[in-house]
């Protein structure tokens, strides 16, 4: 989770949709959704590679502060998405 705040709902997610059932990762129907795996992966895949590619370059440098807003905010997100999502999902 230091590394990059979203890797762990994608690797759950992951988990969840490729059927690894145990004790210590909780499957629930909202992380087995292709939507939210997309969408962690997305995240993920972005703020790493803009983390390594994209700060480095002057032009990009709002690309990069995106980047920090995201990786800030990632806890807000992340639970902001886990409580929204259930009632977007039911419906």
């Amino acid at each position: 989770m230091a590394i990059n705040p979203y890797i762990t709902t994608f690797l759950t997610s992951l988990c969840s949709k490729l059927g690894f059932h145990n004790d210590i990762v909780p499957i629930n129907p909202f992380l087995n959704n292709w939507f939210v795996l997309i969408l962690f992966g997305v995240l993920f895949l972005s703020t790493a590679l803009v983390g390594t590619v994209f700060k480095t370059n002057k032009a990009t440098a709002s690309i990069g502060l995106a980047d920090n807003y995201l990786s800030n905010h990632a806890a807000l997100i992340s639970n902001g998405f886990v409580m929204l999502a259930p009632i977007f999902f039911s419906r």
